[in-house]
């Protein structure tokens, strides 16, 4: 099955659904009978003009239902517990408070919908050099009530960026050389930036491997933080993976132990 089909396969058949900064190219299009509504940070116009220049197919753009905004989902969407699904592809990691947005998901699916997130595996990415996010992290994002990246997230993101033979992203078998991908000036000005602009600066806030992400969204869960929990296992695709969430139980019978030391193993398998 094709990546497409995989994601496809994962939410309920010609359910409702809502899709997340689908961006150039929607996994639901409504022009192949999806009945989806999006959601993105600018509209189709906006949206065709930021893409105009890269190769990309610009007529794949759809109209977009909902411009977000920092105040999250729950406020450009007025709808509550009606979408069968949602589903956000390499969002996750960029979200300021994640908890929030698990939470808003909650309130926008259907007593049985399902939150689908296909999210990058950060050890065959630009993320490579930078360390595993932790639970802590997301908690004190979200008692700080994060609406964009902290200037030092901007430098770290920029600072620590990284390439495999010349690639942002690359497969599990990849041997080449890992590499530097910019200056320690150019971080130091990012910061500067950011310190002294209103504009948001979007970067990769959040790295996992699928452990650690499991581990993570098991324990916001089982302390109550959020309403979802993991309803199937996490399907590793190479350099990204896929998560099904709903309001599942929680899992008493989690073995937290067994997933940090999975999440370490996984962490420290790519050779760099």
């Amino acid at each position: 099955m094709s990546r497409l089909e995989l994601l496809r396969a994962m939410v309920p058949h010609g359910g409702r659904g809502l899709e997340i900064r689908p961006g150039y190219q929607p996994a639901f299009p409504k022009c192949q009978g999806y009945n989806v509504k999006t959601a993105d940070y600018i509209d189709q116009q906006g949206l065709r003009k930021k893409y105009a220049t890269a190769n990309v197919d610009i007529s794949q753009i759809e109209e977009v239902d909902y411009i977000t905004s920092a105040d999250g989902l729950l406020a450009a969407i007025p709808e509550r517990n009606c979408f069968d699904f949602v589903f956000a592809s390499h969002v996750i990691e960029h979200i300021p408070d994640p908890i929030k947005f698990f939470n808003a998901c909650a309130e926008l699916l259907a007593v049985d919908g399902v939150l689908i997130l296909a999210v990058p595996d950060c050890r065959y990415c630009f993320d490579v050099l930078q360390p595993l996010t932790t639970t802590g992290g997301l908690i004190d994002a979200h008692l700080r009530g994060d609406k964009s990246p902290s200037p030092g997230a901007v430098f770290d993101s920029v600072a620590y960026d990284a390439l495999r033979g010349g690639k942002i992203g690359w497969g599990p078998d990849n041997g080449d050389a890992v590499r530097l991908n910019s200056t320690l000036g150019h971080a130091k000005r990012m910061l500067d930036y950011c310190q002294s602009a209103s504009e948001y600066v979007d970067v990769h806030m959040w790295r996992y491997v699928p452990s650690s992400f499991e581990l993570i969204l098991n324990d916001l869960r089982s302390i109550g933080s959020i309403n979802l929990g993991v309803s199937e296992p996490i399907e590793s695709h190479g350099v990204e993976f896929f998560v099904r969430l709903s309001r599942v139980p929680i899992n008493e019978n989690f073995d937290r132990e067994r997933a940090a030391l999975a999440a370490s193993r996984e962490y420290r398998s790519v050779s760099v």
